[in-house]
């Protein structure tokens, strides 16, 4: 049972998938593939980068996989979720932290996790310019929810891109530009659940999951309510992007 507003029900058809499937759909899935679809719109052939893999950054590269874009650029500071991302579609992946390929900087990342510093912010902006010839991305998605990374987002754009910042910051943040690169026709906007009905968005991707295309089940774990300690430790460590319970 759940309290909830009549709005906010969607109805699935009988086909859909499993609850543990559905249960991500309710705020990070249609938050990330919204932005891409609905917010950026995202065009066939161009150019995106993702800054953070969890369940909106993932949920964002396979929107841009379904929108036709060339190239998906993902950061982040865990390899698994890069893994990941490649899997999902991701064109480049690099680690967050020192900007370096992961297949060429493995041990280093792990070396880094083990003294404790693997959320360091690095300089994605400068990795996502060097991998596309100095030129910048179209567009950017953000979902870390920090400042310097939502900067990173903005300065990693071509003239006339678009930045969506997903992340949640803390209270009081500051997000700061180069003036300069939005007189050269650069947006950034902000966005939750996907700027669209979710019962016009849900349904959309689980049509789109039907078909082999929305794979979301690719990122979520489940595990028995006993084992919600885990599920939060393992959450919290970025072990598992989507953790979900079942009772």
């Amino acid at each position: 049972y759940g309290l909830c507003r009549p709005s906010s029900l969607i109805k699935v058809p009988g086909s859909s998938p499993p609850d543990d499937v559905l249960a991500p759909l309710g705020c990070g899935v249609i938050t990330g593939a919204g932005a891409v679809w609905n917010v950026l719109r995202v065009s066939p052939g161009s150019t995106v980068a993702v800054f953070g893999a969890g369940a909106v950054g993932l949920s964002a590269v396979m929107a841009a996989v379904v929108a036709g874009a060339s190239r998906i650029i993902v950061s982040d500071t865990h390899h698994a979720r890069l893994d990941l991302a490649a899997h999902l579609g991701a064109t480049d992946v690099f680690d967050a932290a020192d900007g370096t390929d992961v297949a060429e900087n493995r041990a280093a990342a792990e070396n880094r996790a083990a003294d404790g510093n693997g959320a360091t912010v690095g300089n994605g902006a400068a990795r996502v310019r060097e991998l596309t010839g100095g030129r910048g991305v179209d567009f950017s998605v953000e979902s870390t929810g920090v400042p310097e990374v939502m900067a990173q987002a903005v300065a990693a754009l071509a003239p006339l891109g678009s930045a969506a910042v997903l992340g949640v910051a803390p209270d009081g943040a500051d997000l700061r530009t180069n003036a300069f690169a939005l007189l050269e026709g650069r947006t950034v906007t902000g966005s939750i659940v996907g700027h669209q009905a979710p019962a016009v968005l849900v349904p959309r991707i689980l049509d789109l999951h039907s078909r082999g295309r929305f794979p979301l089940e690719a990122m979520i774990r489940t595990y028995p309510l006993d084992d919600i300690n885990k599920a939060v430790d393992d959450a919290r460590s970025g072990t598992v992007v989507k953790a979900v319970l079942l009772h």
